[in-house]
């Protein structure tokens, strides 16, 4: 029996992939230390290298700004309750909300800024723009890694503060140090009504972090379904380029289990199948590991 070549593309979750090795066997099989399944090659052509390559591609979705990280640890552990109990005016998702906001801002801006986000926690739009209007600095001031006051708003998954500040002028697509707007760090996020608020008027969908990927790239490396639909709705493109060649469409492979939800709204957008990336791969080499008749389907 012929024995092909696997090889655990699980990159940031598995030193099998951190340190590559090709595994020659019969047929696919787990990985033998993180039990995800492990990608075919393509051809004799491939060898570590160039899976190293492939890697750096799929590490890159751990480059998410300080805001996004944040929010999601908090997030997760949360969310049921959260869910259920609704975001009233002012709310952040958080026990401690108060006392949490204050040392995130004192943590990120050296510049004042509580009076200005409690009132934009409040939803008073008004008097967010009063303060920015005697302090104009204020709606474009940076704080640590080049955050925003939306940004800031994010961290502290205050839905209520984050749309205030939009509407008071502060700009949702104003790049962090690694290129991360707010708009695009809303698109990793679970709650899907801060992207929502983001993409109200004109949007950049095109804008692209230091690795050239846009809020699509993201929404899809994240798996955040939603988000994914409300960007391709928008008019988000599921074939622009990243700096490696890595398309949203073939992001909706790489790294872990295809999501089918995912895969479908990538297609009925437009998603070109014949598209590879840097490495010459394509979305069934990536997706031929995991043998799925349903993945696999989507993809013809």
């Amino acid at each position: 029996m012929s024995r092909l070549v696997f090889i655990c593309v699980n990159f940031g979750r598995c030193p099998a992939a951190d340190n590559p090795r090709e595994h020659a066997m019969p047929s696919a099989a787990a990985c033998p230390l993180c039990g995800e399944p492990m990608v075919r090659a393509a051809g004799p052509g491939l060898g570590i290298k160039t899976w190293l390559a492939i890697g750096a591609l799929v590490l890159t979705s751990a480059s998410i700004i300080t805001v996004a990280m944040a929010s999601r640890r908090d997030l997760s552990a949360r969310q049921a309750g959260a869910a259920a109990e609704g975001f009233s005016a002012g709310q952040i998702v958080n026990g401690s909300a108060s006392s949490r906001g204050a040392a995130l801002t004192t943590r990120y801006f050296t510049t004042p800024l509580s009076d200005l986000m409690q009132a934009a926690s409040k939803g008073d739009t008004a008097a967010v723009r009063q303060m920015l209007r005697a302090m104009p600095d204020l709606i474009r001031v940076k704080g640590r890694g080049g955050i925003n006051l939306a940004h800031l708003a994010l961290l502290q998954n205050d839905l209520t503060a984050f749309a205030t500040l939009l509407a008071a002028g502060v700009d949702a697509h104003a790049p962090a140090e690694n290129g991360i707007s707010p708009l695009m760090a809303a698109a990793m996020l679970p709650d899907a009504r801060f992207l929502r608020v983001a993409l109200k008027g004109r949007a950049p969908l095109a804008q692209k972090d230091l690795f050239g990927r846009t809020a699509l790239h993201l929404a899809v490396q994240q798996r955040q379904v939603e988000n994914v639909r409300l960007l391709l709705e928008a008019g988000s493109d599921p074939n622009g380029a990243d700096s490696r060649g890595g398309t949203p469409w073939l992001a909706a492979f790489q790294g872990r289990r295809p999501m089918p939800e995912i895969v479908l709204l990538l297609r009925q957008h437009g998603a070109d199948n014949n598209r590879a990336d840097q490495s010459g791969l394509k979305a069934q080499d990536y997706a031929m590991a995991f043998g799925e008749a349903r993945i696999m389907s989507l993809i013809r």
